[in-house]
């Protein structure tokens, strides 16, 4: 699976065809089964994936906001049933930006 496509500032009370409606606007070429389509809300408090044009997860913090950098993380952190395991796509991001720091900074890893 990989991210075809983030959509930022989407209303979600458009529902999931609304969704539809804005992947067919921008006429993305070549999407297979496998590619996931993100939405995420004004707030970034909520983000619905598409995959084709079935809904494949629906994720809402009940307080803080959706790291961007942790979208990235988001085909590896979907469960078979339709689950977004959202912690662990945020581990991944932050252990990945610590990693950088710590290269830049020359400090080494134990």
């Amino acid at each position: 699976m990989r991210i075809a496509r983030v959509f930022l500032n989407v209303s979600m009370i458009q529902g999931h065809d609304g969704l539809v409606k804005i992947v067919r606007s921008f006429k993305l070429k070549g999407l297979t089964k496998d590619d996931l389509i993100v939405f995420i809300n004004r707030k970034r408090n909520r983000c619905k994936i598409l995959s084709g044009s079935d809904v494949v997860a629906y994720l809402r913090l009940p307080k803080g906001l959706i790291e961007l950098n942790a979208i990235q993380y988001i085909p590896q952190s979907l469960g078979a049933l339709g689950q977004l395991h959202y912690d662990e796509g945020l581990k991944k991001s932050l252990l990945e930006r610590l990693a950088v720091k710590d290269k830049n900074n020359g400090i080494q890893k134990l």
